[in-house]
């Protein structure tokens, strides 16, 4: 019968069952053995086996606790015989004699592991997945008048378990999904902060743009006739207007009539009454130039005509 010879000093081999696979250690002689033998097999006693299988891996492994985190890891848990000290190398990263890796990213992963004499054994396909996702939508951006409150509502992918609004003026309840901002007193950026259950967080933000939404009001006929009633051409508006800065009058070929600065506003006494140099002006269409000053400092000019109505 003939035979066979393998390597002095030690040798690595794996061992035939499917699915298992294992080192033999420290051969440190030559080793003979009959054929015809079963392939994969070495017949040699007293030295360990080495055995690392791969049901004793689940096919994933703790992945990242939220999308970005980069905290994924694998652990070893099933490592028996062969010939200690043993390393381990992962992605064909430096070896390491820790057995855990932590901080990984999402993706496969290969793992190697060596014993003292050199023998290597590989485990592939192991997977860390991705963390979950958070997505905070605070809303679009607001224009609102000063003195206004606005509502606030964020919207989410996530069941959140804090939230936190944070604004220049103030909220109604920073700590809820909707409130309400105001009264508004400047422009501002307003952010929103959500944090799941599992510590996944999100942001958002917001414009707030203040502009004075001044409504004017400007009769276009008068009768001063002193019945009480409409008998002076004034102007009226909303709370944005400050005052009328200017109020001029003139007639159809441009004579001016009548000039006044720092009018008040809704006062139906303040304004041109008909009348130049105390005569009272004959039934026509008359034009005027208005200045309003709204509260933010805006001045707006505007321009037409007025019919006096006896």
């Amino acid at each position: 019968m003939r035979y066979g010879a393998r390597y002095r000093n030690h040798l690595c081999a794996v061992y035939p069952k499917r699915g298992d696979r294992h080192f033999v250690w420290a051969i440190r002689r030559i080793v003979r053995y009959p054929f015809p033998a079963k392939r994969g097999w070495l017949r040699q006693s007293g030295y360990p086996i080495l055995r690392v299988r791969e049901s004793d891996f689940p096919s994933q492994y703790p992945g990242e606790t939220c999308a970005g985190d980069e905290d994924g890891s694998i652990e070893i848990t099933a490592l028996a015989g062969g010939q200690p000290p043993y390393e381990a190398q992962i992605n064909s990263g430096s070896w390491q004699s820790a057995t855990f890796f932590d901080n990984l990213s999402p993706g496969q992963y290969t793992l190697v592991i060596r014993d003292a004499l050199g023998c290597l054994d590989t485990l592939s396909g192991l997977v860390v997945t991705p963390g979950a996702t958070v997505a905070i939508d605070a809303g679009p951006d607001r224009i609102a008048a000063p003195g206004e409150l606005i509502d606030l509502t964020t919207q989410t992918t996530q069941s959140l378990a804090q939230v936190q609004w944070t604004a220049s003026d103030p909220l109604s309840c920073p700590t809820c999904l909707q409130t309400a901002l105001g009264p508004l007193t400047t422009n501002q950026t307003v952010v929103v902060t959500g944090w799941t259950l599992d510590g996944c967080s999100d942001s958002d933000a917001l414009e707030v743009i203040i502009k004075t939404r001044g409504n004017i009001f400007i009769p276009n006929s008068f009768t001063p006739n002193n019945d009480g009633i409409n008998d002076v051409f004034s102007i009226y508006g909303n709370d944005q207007i400050n005052r009328i800065k200017n109020l001029a009058i003139f007639d159809r070929w441009g004579n001016a009539l009548y000039a006044r600065t720092d009018l008040p506003i809704n006062d139906p006494s303040a304004g041109w009454d008909g009348t130049f140099r105390d005569d009272v002006m004959d039934p026509s269409v008359y034009i005027y130039v208005v200045e309003v000053e709204l509260i933010d400092g805006t001045v707006r000019l505007y321009k037409g005509d007025v019919t006096l109505v006896k």
